[in-house]
């Protein structure tokens, strides 16, 4: 490709709500933390060392029965904002900016598990009933 010398159409996408094909066997409920595996496909959160954190499932689906990538999941994306998670107990005031670990689809813990969980993002607001991850 070489540069050009005028203007040029772009396009433009706000990511906050993406689609990502669901990993065979994978099940997902509406509002649950979902992350990609190696191989690019969504799954429901859980605690493995593999994942990449993509965000909350806006529907419930179920591809159980399907192969990869046979059923897609809308997830909703902490770009602008962060979302709020179930606390193991293990997260304090004193993680305030550090880094949320996966532990299943709805639970966030403060350690990696000595590298059995996947990074989730930065804790942002902890309360009483929940942590803010972005």
């Amino acid at each position: 490709m070489t540069s050009i010398a005028k203007d040029r159409p772009f396009e433009r996408w706000a990511p906050d709500i993406i689609p990502i094909p669901l990993a065979a066997g994978a099940h997902v409920f509406y509002g649950t933390i979902v992350a990609v595996d190696s191989e690019g496909f969504g799954v429901s959160g859980m605690e493995s060392p593999d994942l990449t954190y993509a965000g909350a499932a806006r529907a419930t689906v179920d591809n159980s029965g399907g192969e990869d990538g046979e059923l897609v999941v809308q997830v909703q994306r902490p770009t602008s904002y962060a979302l709020k998670w179930v606390n193991d107990g293990t997260i304090t005031q004193a993680h305030l900016l550090a880094t949320a670990y996966i532990l299943d689809n709805q639970t966030v813990t403060s350690t990696d598990g000595g590298g059995t969980r996947s990074p989730m993002g930065q804790i942002v607001r902890i309360e009483h009933d929940g942590v803010w991850v972005q």
